[in-house]
């Protein structure tokens, strides 16, 4: 998974150094682009499709643009039924997915959104995690898998 090779490549971003917020700008700038090649971005898709597989997931929704594009590849490349979500027709259980968790502001806002909509349950799924981001999300959220931590 390029993923991995970004982490080594860019270096893993410490929220402690003062260029933390350069890092994780960079890092998701190369995680777009390695996800806008068609190998990975099924690899990907395909794993986190396995998530709301795991999870019981209804309905699929992206918490950004990396996170949309996320979501429809795994509508399209995954045959289990999953849908887009729609605020106007909400799910049970939605996953919501995204390329980077560095804060968790996005993916915690989206789970907001989808649950004042009247979803049951969220489960949060990202491709690359800061493990402090992470823990904090779970504590919001509940469910959040993350495919790589730093």
């Amino acid at each position: 998974m390029k993923a991995k090779a970004l982490l080594e490549l860019i270096g893993t971003p410490d929220p402690a150094n003062p260029d933390w917020p350069f890092k994780v700008a960079e890092l998701s700038e190369g995680l777009g682009n390695a996800l806008s090649e068609s190998p990975e971005l099924k690899e990907i898709s395909l794993a986190l499709g396995r998530v709301a597989d795991d999870c019981g997931c209804d309905a699929v929704t992206g918490a950004s643009s990396l996170g949309e594009r996320l979501a429809g590849a795994i509508v399209v490349g995954t045959d289990n039924g999953l849908a887009l979500y729609s605020r106007d027709h909400p799910a049970g259980t939605v996953l919501i997915v995204d390329g980077l968790l560095a804060t968790g502001a996005q993916i915690s806002r989206k789970a907001r959104l989808v649950r004042e909509a009247g979803t049951d349950h969220v489960v949060g799924a990202v491709v690359l995690a800061e493990h402090g981001a992470l823990a904090d999300c779970r504590e919001e959220i509940g469910d959040v898998v993350a495919l790589e931590e730093f």
